[in-house]
């Protein structure tokens, strides 16, 4: 097994006594069933996130082997704990290459995967997504109601847009661009790839860290206890139920999430501050829900069944130009998955007006004028997503089926408040007199009263002048 049997000694020393007496545990439990690992071959039928745990612990016992020496029959008996803690700090802190060669290339790893990466990326995802779940700012739109999260269930998977991106090769960042699902060139496949597949995909790294924690520490991506068979997570902390998104299933939510850490917004909870389905179609209230934000996120689902949005990292201010800076960027959700963020190019990247004439009106980002990445109407009813092939300052596809659109559903994300100074406030900016509300004036008028000062107060024209 190379350098991590050893050096048993350092393996050791690099765990916290809690994760010692962890990997003592199951050290035991696997001598104690050394033979049920390999007498329980998988099958078709066999759960996705139950593979990857069967492979791990399939590679924890079984015996050493020299390199040059022929594969090692079926264990017998157990290694010794220093031989096991060595190859879980292998699991847990080794280099891609040392994972490689050590734990993916091994006779017990590819009698569960064979030669096949997108197998074992596709049990790495449903092992470590539900544990995600919980670290996330809402609730998926897959997570059953009633629960804090998505659970672990025994037939879930990812998706295939999903598994798309997670084994693109890309550009410069693993959340750039979604795969080219038609071209087999474009995605890592072999066992071979693994190295450089997870030395490029910060999405690998993310998955593979969240298992090897559960599985071997106990503990997932929020530092919590969990079983080695994942579990239905567990609400963390009191505090406010998350909101669930219609719209933005569990492995779509992980990838968003992470592009929105990626833009320097890293907030526990986000605000569904507007939805069609409990605001109607009023741009009025889409209007004064966009206001108060500093970061919003917004998905689509148009009548074709395409789901997509955008992330503006900038308050949603009406004016005739564009603004905004490179952290906003578009996300394709349905029925390919990506994030495609600034090219450079322009910095057109956010558009708010309306009630102009020889303006466009709506709320868009990207491209240009009448021309838009993304564009929603004020009307509320349509929209367009122009690209041919691409639009110049995102770099994303047409994101609708049709360039343009007609709106299905829409879902608006506070992702963070503007921050105020209350010292900057005047403390009579908000106490307007209802002397200035001339519908309220006339129903006390109505109801008989008399409104006495209505003859001290200056009229508000002669006020302005």
């Amino acid at each position: 097994m190379g350098q991590s049997e050893s050096r048993p000694d350092a393996a050791l020393g690099a765990l916290s006594p809690d994760e010692t007496a962890r990997l003592r545990t199951l050290h035991a439990a696997s001598s104690a069933h050394a033979h049920a690992h390999t007498q329980q071959p998988s099958t078709a039928s066999t759960p996705s996130a139950l593979l990857l745990l069967q492979a791990v612990e399939s590679f924890l016992a079984m015996p050493p082997t020299k390199p040059a020496s022929k594969p090692a029959p079926k264990p017998t008996s157990a290694v010794s704990f220093e031989v096991f803690a060595a190859r879980a700090s292998l699991l847990l802190s080794g280099s891609p290459a040392d994972v490689q060669q050590a734990f993916v290339q091994s006779v017990a790893v590819q009698a569960v995967f064979g030669n096949s990466l997108a197998r074992m990326a596709e049990c790495l995802a449903a092992y470590s997504l539900p544990l995600l779940s919980h670290t996330l700012p809402i609730r998926p739109a897959d997570a059953p109601l009633g629960s804090p999260g998505h659970p672990a269930s025994a037939g879930w998977r990812p998706s295939t847009a999903f598994m798309s991106l997670l084994l693109a090769k890309p550009r410069s960042d693993a959340f750039d661009e979604p795969a080219d699902t038609e071209s087999s060139s474009d995605a890592f496949a072999g066992s071979s790839d693994f190295a450089e597949w997870m030395s490029q995909s910060r999405l690998a790294q993310t998955l593979w860290q969240t298992a090897m924690q559960a599985i071997l520490l106990g503990s997932g991506a929020d530092g919590h206890t969990h079983q080695q068979q994942p579990q239905q997570p567990q609400q963390l902390a009191a505090g406010p139920p998350k909101q669930q998104s219609a719209i933005l299933p569990l492995d779509a939510a992980v990838v968003v999430q992470q592009a929105v850490r990626d833009s320097g917004f890293d907030e526990p909870q986000w605000d569904l501050v507007f939805s069609t389905k409990q605001h109607g179609r009023s741009w009025t209230v889409f209007q004064s829900a966009i206001a108060d934000p500093q970061a919003t996120l917004m998905l689509i689902r148009d009548r074709a069944g395409h789901v997509f949005g955008g992330f503006a990292s900038a308050p949603w201010v009406p004016r005739p130009q564009f603004y905004g800076d490179s952290r906003c960027f578009l996300v394709s959700v349905h029925p390919s998955l990506g994030i495609h963020r600034s090219t450079g190019i322009n910095s057109n990247f956010q558009y708010y007006n309306h009630g102009k004439q020889t303006l466009a009106n709506g709320l868009g980002l990207g491209g240009q004028m009448d021309y838009f990445g993304l564009f929603v109407e004020s009307s509320f009813e349509a929209g367009h997503s122009m690209a041919q092939p691409r639009s110049t300052t995102f770099g994303s596809p047409q994101l609708s089926q049709e360039s343009r659109f007609l709106i299905d559903y829409v879902e608006v994300w506070c992702v963070k408040q503007q921050e105020r100074d209350d010292r900057l406030v005047d403390p009579k900016a908000n106490k307007a007199s209802i002397l200035g509300d001339s519908e309220n004036m006339a129903f006390l008028e109505m109801a008989g009263k008399t409104v006495y000062s209505k003859q001290l107060r200056p009229d508000v024209e002669d006020m302005a002048e």
